[in-house]
């Protein structure tokens, strides 16, 4: 049996250095309709290629993430969390020159680096009593960062000075972050008696959660990637594709504040169906082909994206107590998040981008499909819940 130590105190400062750090590792996913948008109007990329450096850096992140959580020492956590820094800036900065397939590499090693600076933070997840709580306020930080740089580049950067400056933008954050590294915890305490953190796998058990949560985040990314394609085919205006955005971005801040005064409060298998629930509605609105449709699906599609991954370390300490397959809800919300644009880039045709809304509803169906199994098996001897 697995004993986790939750009850080991991290400094105020020490918690919002790493939420600081994780806050630019999980940027990217939100920023990819305004940066990848930019290059393909630019026509520096077409939209299935578009969808391959969506999921390059998706996959990138999943599985550096992953590895991390295997391999990756919890001590001496700052001087790799200052290379993956740097090397994320140089990225984004190198793919303002980069080809097509060049760029492709560059987003994958982008992606690698973020997943590295997202370890940091899912470690102090599994140590804290609250989870959903410091969850939720780093989704909202999360959320006024992109909404700040989205509306930014959107907005004043990419219409006059194009991809270079819009990638020399995120870089430039990047490299402010280079001076957060001293603050962080010097180690994270080991999870276990064994005194190391490699080993935990997720149970048997917990596998079923773990595809609700990736299913879920294939679903929310693999639309949200081609969010510009899409409504352009819907009929929608690029500039109110842009202002649609911006507003959905800071939407997200609210479903953020949300998840934080409803931490705690209510079940996380309600969270869960009811985001769902709320992102199949938001989605059939958004293709609706009216201008209302758009700004409001849109806005609804964001709330819930953000307001429900923070209960997902909840609902997969409800189904395996063992807290073994909590470990990996990052990588299981990382693989769908690269995925989901991989999935919808088979599916692009010319004038027949409507697929990738389509395929993004079926994903959220089989979501709730199985959060609604789950519960119904466990409900005579589980309560799901935080």
């Amino acid at each position: 049996m697995i004993e986790i130590q939750t009850d080991t105190p991290f400094g105020t400062s020490q918690k919002a250095a790493v939420i600081a750090i994780a806050v630019g590792g999980g940027l990217m996913p939100a920023l990819q309709p305004v940066l990848l948008g930019t290059l393909l109007a630019e026509g520096r990329i077409d939209a299935v290629e578009l969808g391959r450096a969506a999921t390059a850096e998706g996959l990138g992140m999943a599985i550096s993430v992953t590895l991390a959580s295997r391999f990756l020492s919890a001590e001496h956590l700052r001087w790799p969390l200052t290379v993956a820094l740097l090397v994320m800036a140089l990225c984004n900065m190198s793919t303002a020159f980069a080809g097509a397939e060049g760029l492709i590499t560059l987003r994958a090693l982008s992606g690698i680096s973020c997943g590295i600076l997202l370890w940091l933070i899912l470690g102090m997840f599994a140590r804290v009593q609250d989870p959903a709580r410091l969850f939720a306020i780093y989704v909202t930080a999360q959320s006024t960062s992109a909404f700040l740089l989205s509306a930014t580049i959107s907005n004043f950067i990419a219409p006059y000075f194009g991809s270079v400056v819009s990638y020399g933008m995120v870089a430039a954050f990047g490299l402010i972050l280079l001076t957060i590294p001293p603050f962080i915890p010097p180690s994270y305490p080991p999870l276990h008696g064994s005194g190391s953190d490699a080993g935990p796998r997720p149970t048997l058990s917990g596998l079923p959660g773990l595809a609700a949560i990736f299913l879920y985040m294939a679903a929310i990314i693999g639309f949200w990637a081609y969010l510009l394609p899409v409504g352009e085919e819907t009929g929608i205006a690029r500039h109110h594709i842009a202002q649609a955005m911006s507003l959905s971005l800071a939407v997200q801040i609210a479903g953020g504040l949300a998840a934080c005064a409803t931490a705690g409060r209510i079940s996380a298998a309600t969270a869960f169906c009811a985001s769902a629930a709320a992102s199949i509605a938001g989605l059939l609105l958004a293709i609706s082909g009216t201008l209302m449709g758009w700004y409001l699906g849109t806005a609804i599609f964001a709330f819930a994206w953000i307001f429900c991954p923070p209960f997902h370390i909840p609902f997969l300490l409800a189904i395996d107590p063992s807290r073994r397959s909590a470990l990996f809800a990052g990588s299981a919300q990382l693989f769908g998040v690269s995925f989901g644009p991989f999935a919808a880039s088979l599916t692009v045709q010319p004038q027949q981008m409507i697929h990738v809304a389509w395929l993004s509803l079926a994903f959220l169906m089989g979501s709730a499909m199985l959060v609604i199994g789950l519960f119904i098996q466990r409900l005579s001897s589980l309560k799901i819940g935080c």
